[in-house]
């Protein structure tokens, strides 16, 4: 399943408030239409509605390839932040019905490990 949260973003250059959609997780057997906005880096941009200016925002999803048993974690880290790199304990079943685990940290991984 794909599920979004709405959020409200104050642009840094304006001071206007706009809306961006939040995907915690994609499903692209669900929302195929996701799959192509993650590799075009649209799904982490917000663009503000009175200056015009695009901002990326990066946040943490879960990107989940049924088909090709493959989940994708996109965990946006600063190059001068440590990585989190310890395995999500929640995945235990996945790994046992034989799909894949992997870590996104940067949106050129996720969009690398997305077109595969």
């Amino acid at each position: 399943m794909s599920s979004p949260r709405n959020h409200i973003i104050q642009c840094p250059q304006c001071g206007a408030r706009g809306e961006f959609i939040v995907w915690d997780s994609v499903n692209p057997s669900v929302t195929p239409n996701l799959k192509d906005k993650i590799i075009s880096g649209e799904l982490f941009q917000w663009k503000c509605p009175q200056c015009g200016r695009v901002w990326d925002i990066n946040y943490p999803m879960l990107y989940h390839d049924m088909p090709n048993r493959q989940l994708i974690e996109f965990r946006p880290t600063p190059d001068d932040q440590p990585r989190d790199t310890r395995p999500n304990p929640l995945y235990a079943a996945f790994i046992r019905n034989g799909y894949t685990i992997r870590y996104a940290y940067t949106l050129e991984e996720l969009i690398a490990m997305v077109k595969g």
